[in-house]
């Protein structure tokens, strides 16, 4: 099995009609944390990542490739008001409903 690791990458949020780009990052060859901070998260529900380059070269005629990546998006500050952490819950249930 080929294991090919993402190097360029863009981070898009989901509006109405398609996405916008909301970061460009680079991943290490070793698989370490890449952290981005201060982004506009437009409120969107719906997230992906565009991979624009690996690391190494990829090989002719692979067809299709399935990628995996671990993501965590938090949200700087869930205040008190009942409101956030319904949403916050809501929000973690649609994917877990949508990962099964």
């Amino acid at each position: 099995a080929l294991v090919m690791r993402p190097k360029e990458c863009v981070l898009q949020a989901g509006i109405p009609g398609g996405f916008v780009d909301i970061a460009e990052f680079k991943l290490a060859d070793d698989g370490s944390e890449t952290s981005l901070d201060d982004l506009q998260t437009r409120k969107a529900k719906v997230w992906r990542v565009n991979i624009k380059s690996f690391h190494g070269s990829t090989p002719d005629g692979c067809g299709r490739v399935y990628v995996g990546l671990e993501l965590r998006l938090f949200e700087p500050e869930i205040s008190s008001d009942s409101l956030p952490r319904l949403s916050a819950l809501h929000n973690g249930s649609f994917i877990c409903h949508q990962l099964l």
